[in-house]
Formats: C-alpha cells, sequence, structure tokens
C-alpha cells in the first residue's frame, strides 16, 4: 500500500530533534519526497497540530489524533499520545474541605480543547484547566464547568469542540448568558439562599454571575481572584491529586510535579510583557522566588543571529530561577524574580546577571559595545525583548524545578547543563573570548593557521551564511533605501532564511519587497539575486534558479555571466 503524506509526516516528526522549525519539516520533505506538493504539505500540517486554530474545519484530516503542537512561531513538539486514562469520581477521593466553605465549585472553560466530542471534564485541554479540575475534584463538592456557548456543564455531559470565548461577546450577550448559567444552577440546586459558591475563571465569566446569583441570595467567591496565572497554577500543583483509574484497581495520588504546569506558564507568548510595562506594574506579587523567561522579538532575534553567526528564532531564548535555596549548604537566596529581572538584568549589573554576560557577548560587535554594563544593552533589551515571571513559593525545591523545567524548554541561549548545540558552542567561545579579551573567529571559518589547507564549507554552514545575506538584505534597504521589510524580517526569523526564500521564490507574483527594491533600481538586493549566487548554489534546485532567472528577466535585470 502506498504511503499517505499523513504518514509520511508522522514518519518525519519522529525523526526530527524536538523542537523543530516549520523550515525543517519542508526541507525534509524536500530531501525525501520532492514530489509532495508543499500546499498539500501546508494542510497536513495544519490538521496535524493540536492547538492550530480550526484545524478541522473544512479538513477531514483534523479529525485524527495530532502528530504535532506549536510552542511557538514555526516551531513544534510532537504531540504528546491521548492520556487514557479516566479520572475517578469525585467520592473516591478523600475530600479537601479543609481549605474550602463552599457548597459548590464552578471552573471555567479554556481556549484550548480536543477535536473530537468527549466529556466536558475531558474535552478543555490546558494546565489551568487541568488544575481546576483537579482541585474541584478533591474537594467532594458538586462541581460544574462553565461554558461560554453551554452555559453549565456537568463533568459527564458530552460535547463537540466549540470556538465561543465570552470575552468576545457583546454585553448583552455576557448579561444574558449570567442568567441562563445561574437559572441552570438553580434547576440543580432550588433553593440558593445561603449557598456559597466558588468560582475559579477568568473575570469575563464571573462578572456576569454576581447580580443574578446575588439576586437569589447565594454568595459569589473567587479565592484566586488575586493571584496572576502563573501563581495560580503553582497553587493548583500543591493541592491533594486525584487518583487515576486503573483496570479494576485505583492508584494512589503522587506527589504533584508542578514542572510541566510552569513549562506551560514560561512557553506561552501570550503572557510575555514588555520590560517597560512590567516595570510599571511595580513590584507587587513578584518580590518572591520563581522562574522567568526571555523572548525575543523578530528584530531582535536577527540582532542575535547576526552577532552569533547563526540562526537564532525569534520567541523564548533563555529561561532561569531567582531564589532558590543553595544545595547542599542550604543556605537562602535573598533573590527575587523582581530584582533578578530589574536589577541584575535590565539595570546593567553584569557582574550577578548570567544572561547579560551571554547577550553582551553575542550583540557586542553588533551594538559597538564598551562593555557588559553598556547602556546600550539595557535599550536593546527593552526594545527588543518581553519577559514572563513566574512565582514559586517553594525556594527549596525551585532549583530542582528549574532543572526540570529548562528539560521541556531547552531555551537555545541557556548553557549550563544543557546539551550541545551548534548556537551553544559558538555561545561558549564567544563567551570564552570575551573573558579573555581575544576576538572568535566569524562562525564557520576556519580556526586553523592561514597556511592549513581550507575545507569546503559544510552544508549547514553554506545555509548559515544564506541565512545572514537574508539578514544583510533588510539591514541594507534600511539603511540605503529608508526600506524597513518588517514582514520579510519576521519571516526570516521564524522560519530560516533558506525556507523563507523558498517561500517567497514561488509565489505566484513577486513580493511587495521585490517590488519596491525593483522600484528604487536594487534588484541585486533581492531574494531571487540572492538565489543565483554561486556561493549558495547548493542549497537550490535548478527549477529554484530558474524561477528566480525567469522573475528577474521579466522585471529587465539580466543575471551576470
Amino acid at each position: 500500500m502506498g504511503m499517505t503524506v499523513w504518514s509520511l509526516l508522522e514518519e518525519c516528526t519522529s525523526q526530527l530533534a524536538e523542537p523543530f522549525r516549520r523550515s525543517e519539516i519542508v526541507g525534509w520533505f524536500r530531501r525525501h519526497y520532492p514530489e509532495v506538493n508543499e500546499a498539500t504539505l501546508a494542510a497536513h500540517i495544519q490538521a496535524a497540530t493540536a492547538n492550530a486554530a480550526n484545524r478541522a474545519r473544512n479538513n477531514a484530516l483534523g479529525a485524527r489524533p495530532p502528530l504535532l503542537r506549536r510552542v511557538d512561531h514555526g516551531l513544534y513538539v510532537r504531540a504528546a499520545p491521548a492520556q487514557p486514562a479516566a479520572w475517578v469520581p469525585a467520592e473516591a477521593n478523600p475530600p479537601d474541605r479543609a481549605s474550602t466553605v463552599a457548597d459548590v465549585i464552578l471552573i471555567g472553560c479554556v481556549r484550548t480543547k480536543r477535536a473530537t466530542a468527549c466529556t466536558a471534564a475531558e474535552l478543555f485541554a490546558s494546565p489551568l484547566f487541568e488544575g481546576r479540575r483537579r482541585y474541584a475534584v478533591c474537594t467532594g463538592l458538586p462541581w460544574y464547568i462553565l461554558s461560554a456557548k453551554f452555559g453549565l456543564l456537568a463533568p459527564a455531559d458530552v460535547i463537540g469542540p466549540y470556538d465561543v470565548y465570552l470575552a468576545d461577546q457583546s454585553p448583552a450577550y455576557r448579561k444574558a448568558w449570567g442568567e441562563f448559567v445561574t437559572a441552570q444552577i438553580e434547576q440543580r440546586h432550588p433553593d440558593l439562599r445561603g449557598v456559597t459558591i466558588e468560582v475559579h475563571a477568568g473575570a469575563a465569566y464571573v462578572e456576569p454571575l454576581r447580580a443574578p446569583l446575588a439576586a437569589r441570595g447565594a454568595e459569589l467567591t473567587t479565592p484566586l481572584e488575586h493571584l496572576r496565572q502563573g501563581e495560580q497554577l503553582a497553587w493548583y500543583s500543591s493541592r491533594p491529586q486525584p487518583r487515576r483509574a486503573t483496570a479494576g484497581a485505583s492508584m494512589p495520588a503522587e506527589p504533584a510535579d508542578p514542572a510541566a504546569s510552569l513549562a506551560w506558564a514560561l512557553s506561552e507568548p501570550a503572557h510575555a510583557v514588555a520590560p517597560r510595562d512590567l516595570i510599571a506594574r511595580g513590584p507587587d506579587g513578584l518580590q518572591v522566588p520563581g522562574l522567568y523567561s526571555w523572548w525575543a522579538d523578530a528584530a531582535g532575534a536577527a540582532d542575535l543571529s547576526r552577532g552569533l553567526g547563526m540562526l537564532v528564532a525569534a520567541g523564548l531564548i533563555y529561561a532561569g530561577q531567582a531564589g532558590a535555596t543553595r544545595w547542599p549548604s542550604g543556605k537562602r537566596s535573598g533573590s527575587t524574580l523582581w530584582s533578578r529581572i530589574t536589577t541584575m538584568h535590565l539595570a546593567g549589573a553584569a557582574e550577578f546577571s548570567t544572561f547579560r554576560r551571554t547577550l553582551a557577548a553575542i550583540l557586542s560587535p553588533v551594538l559597538a559595545m564598551s562593555g557588559e554594563d553598556d547602556p546600550q544593552l539595557s535599550e536593546w533589551m527593552s526594545a527588543h525583548l518581553r519577559v514572563i515571571a513566574v512565582p514559586v513559593p517553594d525556594a527549596d525545591q525551585l532549583g530542582r524545578i528549574e532543572t526540570a523545567v529548562l528539560d521541556r524548554l531547552d531555551p537555545p541561549l541557556n548553557l549550563q547543563g544543557r546539551p550541545p548545540s551548534p548556537v551553544r558552542e559558538r555561545l561558549t567561545g564567544l563567551r570564552r573570548n570575551r573573558a579573555t579579551g581575544h576576538d572568535l573567529p566569524p562562525a564557520g571559518s576556519p580556526s586553523q593557521p592561514a597556511a592549513s589547507p581550507q575545507r569546503e564549507p559544510s552544508a549547514s554552514q553554506v545555509e548559515q551564511q544564506f541565512h545572514q545575506a537574508m539578514v544583510a538584505i533588510y539591514e541594507t534597504a534600511r539603511r540605503d533605501l529608508g526600506y524597513n521589510a518588517t514582514r520579510f524580517l519576521q519571516m526570516i526569523s521564524e522560519h530560516g532564511g533558506l525556507a523563507a526564500a523558498r517561500q517567497l521564490l514561488w509565489t505566484d507574483q513577486p513580493s511587495d519587497g521585490f517590488t519596491t527594491l525593483w522600484s528604487h533600481h536594487r534588484p541585486d538586493l533581492t531574494v531571487e539575486a540572492h538565489v543565483l549566487k554561486d556561493q549558495h548554489a547548493s542549497l537550490f534546485t535548478d527549477d529554484d534558479r530558474d524561477q528566480a532567472r525567469r522573475r528577474l528577466k521579466l522585471y529587465g535585470w539580466e543575471e551576470a555571466r
């Protein structure tokens, strides 16, 4: 039986080292199955990605178990296998009523959902919902799920995936929704006078319930309302765990492992904030131990790529901890998330900041910096980086938790305890040579004396050189022509220069960037002109190069012979 594109995609993702870029998937198919149309492959990637928006809409493949999970723009890991274990009913677990005075628990739904119909308790898929559900089960109290579409759901109600978010609806819809949910609660609990209803949900779901519940004499409480999302995840992780059903027996509860929830909180782009916004909010909630992650925008990633001579994708680049107890001495740390981020990282105290020393080693030639504490670096960080801070109250376990989280995230600029990679090897050399005052040769240049025989550059080195040439197009156009090609820069930061070039090369019409460069009489700066350069020939097929020639000739530019 012939192989399908889906089975080939499954084979591809099983071979790639996580996390992998979309461009790596495309490259794998180009090498092994070039006959697969890229539009067909794109449709399969969309349908195979668990957290892709509308993955099943107009695409029957979306009903299959997912193969991928997107963790950043153009960056993927393999999807976790579906968890077959079912949750034991609440009465099978010791109630956790010592810390709650509620009579009913309501938990909010989340945007991420499984692709097929299942019980409401299992449809919603995120660490936050998992924590809410775990807590509700362990209280031993009646509990329900708040749904923007269905109102009140019992855990065993079977529904299909949907795409309705309450915060997106009109005030009239939200008001009617609150009355509807209250009526549903009243059906299950006829007399609400004096009943305490504890809600674990966002404000969009809480506020519409306040007035109708109060009108019926019920008391609404929101015990975690004052906590940020990362703090809520840590709180839920500290609660007792429900047992899972197995074949004929139930297992005792295991200690909570917060690494998965914390890794999710640190890797969710929507959580990242600009340094100036974090400082403006003040230290409230951050004068505690915890974990943080730093994110680079497209322009920042391009600067880092230029300094390293290697691709650094936009997104999460570094993560660490603040305030962990020092073992084996047991000495307590006085550091907090607030002091680590605002003083050590942003305020120029490179002596105490591994992250700042790393950035200085990479960006010194790019920014023409005078040293690690140069104010230019702080300005660059404020302009191009965002940060996520997640409190972790247990300082004694924070070091262990950090290791587990870094094993999951593996940010490219973290060195200590991380597996080797070309970027880390290059960065280690830059750090070492900056400390000794020596210059490191450019990436891909021979380290032997000049008299030594020159080796042909490897395929990866040629691709890195091409990526740098793509970054140089952006920089030259901005400097010489005043043309800021932000979309082009975003493409090469997300997918790499080679994948971006192939995508632009095979569009039906020339890109806006191509026509802009042509109008400025600079066709030499186009992607097509770079595709035809001899030093890049090994990266492209004859068809690729013929396509570049045709487009340039159509606009009156002949390839130099």
